[in-house]
């Protein structure tokens, strides 16, 4: 399987493995490696709702005489169909945040090759807007968006071997 997988997959697993799981339900964690997509009808059974994805990044492909280096951005994005903030978007920003923090226990340990590459996880912004239609399909409610970036390290060698 490719890093850029395994990294996703990753993040979908932290969620999992974090308080997050207790406040949003699994049908409502959009995940697009799995075999489901976001509903164009949406009830108040299906938020708040979690969505991660790929958004862009940068690399330099000679870091150094040996290795590479690709930077990749995501964005968490919360509808929570809920014009009170402690109801239902607080609580997700905050367990996000959390979850973000703890990345080295989370994804420094995952392996491409047999060998580590996730270096660095950084927090790169964050907005919330109330009733955001073009992003959340139409949902009454705060919706937020919590943007970071991944830096990781590919050995040459491991790369070429593929």
């Amino acid at each position: 399987m490719d890093p850029f997988t395994i990294l996703y997959n990753s993040l979908w697993t932290a969620v999992i493995g974090s308080p997050l799981a207790d406040l949003i339900a699994k049908r409502n964690r959009i995940d697009f490696v799995q075999p489901n997509s976001l509903d164009l009808q949406v009830s108040n059974a299906d938020l708040p709702e979690l969505v991660l994805v790929p958004f862009g990044g940068d690399g330099n492909l000679h870091q150094s005489s040996c290795s590479s280096r690709c930077t990749r951005q995501y964005g968490f994005y919360i509808s929570t169909g809920d014009q009170r903030l402690r109801e239902q978007l607080f609580p997700v920003e905050w367990e996000l945040f959390v979850m973000l923090i703890n990345w080295q226990k989370n994804i420094s340990s995952i392996t491409w090759q047999s060998k580590t590459f996730v270096k660095r996880v950084e927090l790169l912004s964050l907005a919330q807007s109330l009733s955001d239609p073009a992003r959340n399909r139409g949902i009454k409610g705060w919706s937020s968006s919590w943007m970071f970036e991944v830096e990781m390290h590919f050995s040459h060698v491991d790369i070429l071997e593929e």
